[in-house]
């Protein structure tokens, strides 16, 4: 299933951003590293393109510096959620 859910809410001081997929999904033991600089998920998805492993720690960086947090929840075989909140002002 390559459909992505985003949702948008305000809670309390904060918007909440998450991003939901039901692909794949991640390895438990993968989960800890996907913010690491240059760090490629051993997952069997084969990808068209090869990213540089960068995306994940330059936005995890840039959410902490706005003052906010991001998450990641998943489960092999069912998916992946992001969940970012960041200050309303």
């Amino acid at each position: 299933d390559k459909t992505v859910v985003i949702t948008l809410k305000k809670r309390g001081r904060f918007v909440v951003c998450r991003v939901e997929d039901h692909g794949v999904g991640i390895a438990a033991e993968e989960l800890d590293h996907v913010w690491d600089r240059y760090y490629k998920a051993s997952s069997n998805m084969v990808r068209a393109t090869e990213g540089s492993g960068l995306g994940l720690s330059i936005v995890k960086h840039g959410v902490s510096l706005h003052g906010g947090s991001i998450t990641v929840k998943s489960s092999e075989g069912s998916g992946t959620t992001f969940t970012m909140a960041l200050p309303k002002n």
